[in-house]
């Protein structure tokens, strides 16, 4: 997964990932979120063969485990990160679909912990499908 652009905080304390950024898929809200928008069959082919390295203490690094998280993602369609990427950071993201309603890119946002707990990050999922809405219809225009 990559980041394409982002908005920065004005607080003095954030996480920084510039555009162009490359993020695993496994323990990234955005990454989790994409690979739940695959047919099942298709994450079942490609999700063993990905490096499920440890990256933070609550990262995924059980097949199972995953492919569970990834079919809970798929229900909700709100990918997560509790601390699965950096320790201290929690994360939430939605998708941005095209009209034919496959995933076009996911609108994510992420703060440290000291800032934002998780449960405050799933407080902001009404206003970033809002703007993910928003997104869509100014691509249609």
């Amino acid at each position: 997964m990559q980041y394409q652009d982002r908005v920065e905080s004005k607080w003095p304390l954030r996480i920084q990932l510039p555009p162009g950024s490359n993020v695993p898929l496994h323990c990234t809200a955005s990454g989790k979120l994409f690979l739940a928008s695959m047919t099942k069959a298709r994450r079942e082919r490609l999700i063993p063969k990905l490096n499920l390295e440890q990256k933070a203490e609550n990262s995924i690094t059980n097949l199972d485990m995953l492919m569970a998280e990834i079919d809970a993602i798929e229900v909700s369609g709100i990918g997560t990160d509790n601390e699965e990427f950096i320790t201290g950071m929690v994360a939430i993201a939605v998708p941005i679909k095209g009209h034919d309603g496959r995933l076009l890119a996911t609108l994510a946002t992420h703060g440290p912990i000291a800032r934002m707990t998780f449960e405050q990050a799933l407080g902001h999922v009404d206003i970033l499908r809002q703007a993910s809405q928003e997104l869509v219809a100014s691509i249609a225009e």
